[in-house]
């Protein structure tokens, strides 16, 4: 049998009404590409405030300087460092916004093809839920066991011909990449992995 060498289960790191979707089983997507989104109105008037603090911030700043910069000695250092420091919070808060506005948005963490999915527009996702999974099928992991007598033939690295009926009289190459360093008690084999290069996607 064989795996994905690279899959994942795209999970909603947020919870929230669906608003647009774009699920379809089988597709290809790339690594970036929008799975999901969320509903995110409460997310951008949060920035739109935090944007707004950190621009009164940034305001308050400048008056300051510029008034260092003239000879007022109303505006002390303490002040001025002052000043500063609640612009750097208003900053963080910016980003603290961003970040939640940015998880209302689901994206593909690798490039693949896509699972089914049940997730529709309307529905509500809970955090922590598996939307869909992503299979990159460029490369294979195969799994066999290997008879006690052939133990001495395996090596990381050594090449393998692997068949299937869906194709008959093909062969693919892999290499094995990994195999238990003990024999199974019951049918004295032990588990190989080899990697199988699959661009086509044949397999």
């Amino acid at each position: 049998s064989a795996v994905s060498l690279r899959q994942t289960e795209v999970t909603a790191t947020d919870a929230g009404e669906v608003v647009e979707t774009a699920l379809e089983a089988n597709k290809m997507v790339q690594k970036g590409d929008v799975l999901l989104k969320l509903e995110d109105r409460s997310e951008r008037l949060a920035l739109e405030i935090a944007e707004a603090n950190r621009d009164q911030a940034q305001d308050t700043v400048t008056r300051y300087e510029e008034l260092r910069r003239n000879g007022n000695a109303v505006v002390t250092d303490v002040t001025l460092s002052e000043a500063r420091v609640a612009l750097r919070l208003a900053e963080a808060n910016v980003g603290l916004a961003q970040v939640a506005l940015d998880d209302r948005t689901i994206k593909a963490p690798i490039s693949g093809r896509l699972g089914l999915s049940d997730v529709s527009v309307g529905d509500r996702v809970v955090s922590g839920e598996t939307i869909v999974t992503i299979d990159d099928t460029t490369s294979l992991l195969a799994t066999f066991e290997v008879p006690e007598r052939s133990i001495g033939l395996l090596a990381e690295g050594k090449p393998v011909l692997v068949s299937t009926p869906a194709y008959a009289g093909r062969i693919f190459e892999g290499k094995v990449t990994a195999f238990d360093s003990r024999l199974d008690s019951v049918t004295r084999s032990a588990t190989v992995k080899a990697e199988i290069e699959n661009p086509d996607g044949l397999l």
